[in-house]
């Protein structure tokens, strides 16, 4: 049986591999003559195959243009037009970008939250550098979900040995500081952003009333 992907790729998929054999039939004709008459022939099995190409007012010289590019340039017949600039439709493959073979040191986490350690280690203390912990925080306690250790412990300090743990003990961390909720890192804003809500809606419900009231 022969199978094709051991041949050259296609250079136009849309009409195949049948379209480019023929092509490729027809450059090893030696008579012009009659190898004009060939590429005449499969410029109208080109047009069976893709006859909505019919709907663009110079669909003819878009396919002897496909022609010559299913040629890859090479194609000596007398056209009825001008043949195009040949450029090449497959450029060589380049080397191959190194992928990293190391795997992480806890699956459950991923290489990303070691490089976050290791990154964390090299930044200065201060207020960026605790910020920083808190999205550690927030991503270990995404990672966890609901599975940790509760035998008296809260999931703070859950997190925080975790932390400790992937960096190899070299991030103390201090869980009454972390900012950290089920579902990412807990700011100070956002207290009182929640109290806001509450207060509209406290406001919401009084105005409710009053109205009530007044039908009455």
């Amino acid at each position: 049986m022969k199978y094709y992907i051991s041949e050259t790729p296609l250079r136009l998929r849309e009409y195949g591999r049948n379209i480019q054999s023929m092509v490729e039939y027809m450059k090893t004709i030696e008579d012009k003559e009659v190898r004009t008459a060939v590429a005449h022939e499969v410029v109208y099995f080109m047009t069976c195959l893709k006859p909505s190409i019919k709907e663009n007012p110079d669909y003819k010289q878009m396919l002897w243009d496909y022609l010559y590019l299913i040629a890859d340039g090479e194609l000596d017949v007398d056209s009825p037009y001008e043949q195009p600039e040949h450029k090449p439709l497959h450029h060589p493959v380049g080397e191959r970008l190194p992928y990293p073979n190391e795997k992480p040191k806890f699956k459950a986490y991923g290489k990303n939250l070691e490089l976050m350690a290791a990154k964390a280690l090299e930044m200065e203390e201060g207020p960026i550098r605790d910020e920083y912990i808190n999205m550690m925080a927030s991503a270990v306690r995404m990672a966890l979900g609901n599975n940790y250790d509760r035998s008296g412990t809260s999931p703070e300090e859950y997190i925080a040995s975790q932390i400790s743990r992937i960096s190899g003990g070299k991030l103390v961390v201090e869980p009454e500081k972390l900012r950290v909720y089920k579902g990412g890192i807990t700011h100070p804003h956002h207290k009182s952003r929640a109290s806001g809500k509450k207060s509209k809606k406290g406001g919401n419900k009084g105005r409710g009333k009053s109205r009530s009231k007044r039908k009455r």
